[in-house]
């Protein structure tokens, strides 16, 4: 692949140290769910589910500095702790099966918290105006240009059913479009699940089929 694929920059990144560290990196799964009130404020609800496989990996001698996922409360803490407008209301992490699951409440002041929780770059997420609304775009996958199809075909292997579910309840009418890397309407792939219009819009997909879709894939939010 070109770039390392990253799925929000608070914390979601999945780091292409080796084959190894690729071949696991769809073993997780994601559900966010942002609720934004009129004045720009509002919730995330976070749950995210990965394999003990990955938690291990950052355990191993020599491979403390490389934090695929935040693995605990301290983890948010932390990252919350150097940015306005944001507060930890909840955090819970429990073993289910051969995942460990996380979730997290937090707190926004502002649609410009929300975007520095989503990613403090700009790069993955951005927040502007269009018109009388407002307009978020989350990069879910870059370009996937000339990768391995063998390793594709890995990351499929390896994903099991992990998703990544994503979310928006706005005070108003909201829409959700998705587009590719080039900002060219795309249709719903295969597997996907899309609600497009209302006060609460959704998408889901299997991780690995978004780190494996060509083209690349946005989601692009009006509310």
């Amino acid at each position: 692949m070109k770039n390392p694929t990253e799925l929000f920059g608070f914390g979601f990144r999945t780091v292409l140290l080796s084959f190894a560290v690729l071949a696991l990196s769809s073993c997780f799964g994601v559900s966010m769910d942002l609720s934004v009130k009129s004045d720009g404020s509002g919730r995330v609800n976070l749950e995210y589910r990965f394999s003990r496989q990955i938690e291990s990996l950052g355990r191993l001698d020599g491979n403390e500095r490389w934090n695929i996922l935040p693995t605990g409360k301290a983890d948010f803490e932390r990252s919350l702790a150097s940015r306005k407008g944001l507060k930890l209301v909840s955090f819970s992490a429990k073993n289910e099966g051969a995942d460990l699951v996380n979730r997290a409440e937090i707190e926004f002041e502002n649609l410009e918290a929300l975007g520095s929780f989503l990613d403090a770059g700009g790069s993955l997420a951005r927040i502007g105006g269009e018109g009388a609304k407002n307009k978020m775009a989350l990069t879910l996958h870059g370009e996937t240009g000339n990768a391995d199809p063998d390793l594709l075909s890995l990351l499929k292997e390896r994903s099991g059913a992990y998703e990544t579910a994503i979310s928006l309840s706005a005070a108003g009418e909201a829409s959700l479009e998705l587009v590719n890397g080039a900002g060219e309407k795309i249709e719903t792939p295969p597997g996907a699940r899309l609600v497009g219009r209302g006060k609460k819009v959704s998408f889901s997909m299997k991780t690995a089929d978004i780190l494996t879709y060509p083209g690349g894939l946005i989601l692009e939010i009006l509310f």
